[in-house]
């Protein structure tokens, strides 16, 4: 049997084929023997043809695949996800990003007790004695209309 079982899909690990790796003599006898020998045969001249347009038609099926090893460079390998200089370890991340749940910082911020005294609850607004009406505060927008206007 020929060389070229060993490239075939499945079968080998590579499928590239040289007409050179092919023993052309071979598979002329191995077609013309599976034909019972009978008649004038196949040449090793038609054998070479029909290899050659084979390859070449495999060839220029895979022509927009990559291979492995160029498909090995281009791609990160599965399950390596991020570049180790581009993340930060596990101590790094503590130091450098707040815990989870812990979204306030200690000096920036007020407690409960602290906000409770310093700010009124919701729904407790103004009261009605510290704010004004709509038409006190047109009134007073009115007012200060005619005082800027400019004089003639």
């Amino acid at each position: 049997m020929s060389k070229a079982k060993n490239y075939l899909p499945g079968l080998g690990s590579s499928f590239k084929i040289s007409t050179d790796e092919i023993d052309v003599k071979g598979l002329a006898e191995e077609i013309n023997a599976m034909n019972g020998g009978s008649g004038a045969g196949i040449t090793e001249e038609q054998v070479q043809a029909i290899v050659d347009a084979s390859i070449s038609s495999v060839e220029s099926q895979l022509s927009g695949f990559y291979n492995k090893t160029a498909s090995d460079g281009r791609f990160q390998p599965k399950g390596a996800y991020a570049l180790s200089t581009s993340t930060y370890t596990k101590s790094e991340s503590d130091t450098k990003f707040q815990l989870k749940g812990s979204y306030a910082l200690s000096d920036a911020s007020y407690n409960k007790s602290e906000s409770d005294t310093k700010y009124q609850p919701k729904g407790s607004y103004a009261s009605s004695a510290t704010t004004y009406t709509k038409t006190e505060v047109d009134a007073l927008i009115n007012a200060l209309r005619e005082e800027l206007k400019p004089s003639p």
